[in-house]
């Protein structure tokens, strides 16, 4: 029996869905007419502008060209104002000597200081292993060895002086209460446990141009290791927060400098002992079980980073102290995002890549992080560019990003109403200096209400009076009908709602199907009517696609 033949091309084009919407035979026909010249806002869990695809435009230009974080979850206050330097060291919110770089340029000699939780800014798969990691690293190092020496030493008295002499004198008895309290102590310091996280300074200054923050990521007081950002929106600049939690941040600084916006481990039976000995035991076992307590209740609440916010003349820059040693250089550094356009992980752990903006004046840092992938993923849909690999580019690969964050780290990436509304707010600020042409939105809730309420209100005026087209999914709670759900339901005229397809290429492309299979919605995806009689949905797209991811 002869063999099957096999099929071996793979539909690579079907990764990324353009054919059924006719943006292919368009893009041929016109090659120059792939979104360059347009912006395109996400508003989303963050977009990564570290992610492949998403460095450059088809024309060379910086893709993602605005980022913030509307949750507020990454903002850190730096109202405190400093300007007194002593031997080239200042102190920082957390208490840690925090020592400047020499080549740090401050023509105001104005140190603004606050602190960032790093643990708020990390999406939850993050937070857990970083956690276990700091676990590891920073808990069971030293307490391992302390409980196996207590443990060791309760034990080693029950068989030198209780099996040799039950009835123990009072020196004995005081020594083994002495041992067993230390055993007792960290036991229980052991089921303590509990790690609230890294507390790291902020530095926020002018450097003359624009505001610059420092994270002090070291938390160790030396600023020259700490990240440093620019504002976003004058500098572009963004960075992982530390090399371990890999998150892209980056900042925005408001109220003149007062905020900072940081845009994610058998006894002897009833012996009779001297006084002596039973003090002693009792000291023994205390000890084992204060060490067996202590890992039991160990929590860590994550790391505290010192920040510092100074401006050099040009730009605002941060320096996160991330090292948590006060030792400033060895922290994160970074501009404004929107002026220099720099970014950077947060750790060489977390790899979570971070950027900043400066607002109020240097009051607020605002650090800019990632609550989840998705923004990221739904970016490189919408306008990634592969120059060596086409078929992959987004439907827009010459359209510019503008990443707006509504989804909340601390709600495990929900979206807030307060984040929309500042997300609508900035919008309508960027719009005074650039033309955002569509904004993206694979964000939603169930709805309570049918085309009401005063986040729709918003929402139209921002369609209407800046001419934006907004896009918004309409929901994954089908196949039942009237499952469409907010935002396409509250604002029924004005959004463009969009039902999820799915193609024969893409079944074959995206889900190793065999069998060949019409095309349709997929099940999952919501239905109109809304309550009130509307359609809910107006058209239907591509709903999957293989994509850039942040890390």
């Amino acid at each position: 029996m002869a063999d099957a033949p096999i099929d071996c091309d793979f539909p690579v084009w079907g990764l990324m869905p353009k054919k059924e919407t006719g943006v292919v035979s368009f893009i041929n026909k016109h090659p120059e007419y792939d979104g360059r010249g347009t912006i395109i806002a996400i508003l989303d869990s963050g977009v990564d502008p570290a992610a492949t695809g998403l460095e450059v435009t088809s024309t060379g230009e910086k893709k993602v060209i605005e980022r913030y974080d509307c949750s507020g979850c990454g903002d850190v206050d730096t109202s405190t104002i400093i300007k007194k330097v002593t031997d080239g060291c200042i102190t920082g919110l957390t208490g840690r000597k925090l020592k400047i770089p020499d080549s740090w340029k401050n023509p105001s000699g104005v140190w603004r200081v606050g602190v960032l939780y790093p643990y708020s800014l990390y999406p939850v798969k993050l937070k857990e292993r970083m956690q276990e990691h700091r676990k590891t690293h920073d808990w069971d190092v030293n307490y391992k060895p302390a409980f196996a020496e207590a443990n060791k030493n309760l034990q080693d008295f029950e068989t030198d002086v209780v099996a040799k002499n039950p009835v123990l004198s009072p020196e004995d008895k005081i020594l083994k209460e002495e041992l067993e309290a230390r055993v007792e102590v960290l036991q229980t310091a052991e089921k303590k446990y509990n790690d609230v996280g890294p507390t790291y300074d902020c530095v926020l200054f002018h450097d003359g141009t624009v505001w610059r923050a420092c994270i002090d990521t070291t938390e160790s007081g030396e600023l020259s290791s700490g990240v440093v950002l620019g504002e976003y929106s004058r500098t572009h600049e963004h960075t992982h927060l530390t090399p371990f939690d890999e998150m892209t941040v980056s900042i925005n600084v408001h109220d003149d400098g007062n905020t900072l916006e940081v845009v994610g481990m058998c006894l002897a039976k009833n012996p009779v002992l001297s006084p002596e000995d039973k003090i002693l035991k009792e000291e023994l076992e205390a000890r084992v079980e204060v060490l067996q307590t202590a890992e039991k209740k160990y929590n860590d609440v994550g790391p505290t980073y010192d920040c510092v916010l100074f401006h050099d003349g040009t730009v605002w820059r941060a320096c996160i102290d991330t090292t948590e040693s006060g030792e400033l250089s060895s922290g994160v550094v970074l501009g404004e995002y929107s002026r220099t356009h720099e970014h950077t992980h947060l750790t060489p752990f977390d790899e979570m890549t971070v950027s900043i903006n400066v607002h109020d004046d240097g009051n607020t840092l605002e650090v800019v992080g990632m609550c989840s992938t998705h923004g990221t993923h739904v970016a490189a849909i919408a306008a990634g560019y592969y120059p060596e690999a086409p078929e992959l580019n987004g439907v827009a690969p010459g359209a510019k990003i503008v990443s707006l964050t509504i989804g909340d780290s601390r709600l495990g990436s929900m979206e807030t109403g307060t984040a929309l509304v500042r997300a609508c707010i900035k919008i309508m600020e960027l719009s005074k200096t650039m033309k955002i042409d569509a904004i993206n939105m694979s964000y939603g809730e169930h709805a309570h209400w049918s085309n009401a309420g005063r986040v729709g209100e918003i929402i139209c005026e921002v369609v209407n009076r800046y001419k934006v087209s907004w896009v918004v999914s309409g929901g994954n709670h089908g196949p039942a009908l009237c499952t469409v759900g907010a935002p396409p339901d509250i604002v029924q005229p004005i959004l463009i709602g969009v039902g999820a397809y799915v193609s024969p290429e893409m079944m074959s492309a995206a889900y190793s199907m065999r069998a060949r299979m019409c095309g349709g919605a997929f099940s999952w995806s919501s239905r109109g009517p809304t309550a009130d009689g509307a359609a809910g949905l107006s058209v239907c797209a591509p709903g999957g696609a293989v994509a850039a991811v942040a890390r």
